[in-house]
């Protein structure tokens, strides 16, 4: 009964570290398949880059009384920097209360070279509300009309333009915008009356600040 007693310890003890082996193995292969499954091996998605683009458009405030006014100019991500060219025959509107200058003169732009740079506040695309800072370079012709006799007047101005811009056809975007620009060079000298064909010319809105409001209409192209 001894011997029996022995045998059947033996036994047990052979049927247990036979067992425990594979179970170990077993608990590690599958630690190992669940380890390779974790989130931590997936390679996050890389954001897409924003691409470069390129835009150009019309004023519409000029395009209505015949000028030319143009803008083109490149943008990445919330930046954009553009250059414009402007060209008209002045208006004396509203009474003059956006620049008079007398019946007895005739005022053109001969040109307005100017340079933009922006930032669009949603900090991550071309769209939407901006600030932008411009420089204009601007020569004009007066014209005292009873005589004939002229006067070129050369200024230069800098400031901020708000404004947004919305996109809303493939890459057509409208954009109504507003600037208070301040003549660093008054184009009368001493912010004073020119005098001209023997006639005092002196349009004093334009000799401090330039202020407009009008809206571009233009298209997008990515590159």
């Amino acid at each position: 009964m001894y011997k029996s007693f022995l045998v059947i310890s033996a036994v047990t003890a052979l049927s247990a570290l036979s067992t425990h082996p594979a179970h170990a193995q077993s608990q590690s292969l599958s630690g190992a398949v669940l380890a390779g499954t974790g989130v931590a091996d997936v390679a996050p998605t890389p954001e897409k880059p924003q691409p470069w683009s390129l835009q150009a458009s019309y004023d519409l405030g000029v395009l209505s009384f015949g000028g030319i006014g143009v803008h083109a100019g490149v943008s990445k991500g919330p930046w954009a920097a553009s250059a414009s060219y402007y060209r008209f025959e002045s208006k004396e509107m509203f009474g003059g209360a956006l620049g008079g200058f007398g019946e007895d003169f005739k005022l053109h732009v001969d040109y307005i070279v100017g340079a933009e740079f922006g930032y669009f506040f949603n900090g991550e695309t071309n769209d939407g509300w901006y600030a932008t800072a411009i420089y204009q370079a601007k020569q004009q012709t007066v014209t005292h009309e009873p005589t004939g006799d002229q006067a070129k007047l050369t200024s230069h101005l800098l400031g901020p333009e708000l404004g947004y811009e919305w996109k809303f056809l493939g890459g057509a975007f409208l954009k109504p915008r507003l600037g208070v620009l301040y003549y660093v060079k008054s184009p009368q000298p001493g912010r004073n009356p020119v005098n001209v064909g023997g006639a005092s010319y002196d349009n004093p809105t334009h000799t401090w600040v330039d202020a407009y409001i009008t809206a571009d209409l233009g298209y997008e192209f990515e590159l």
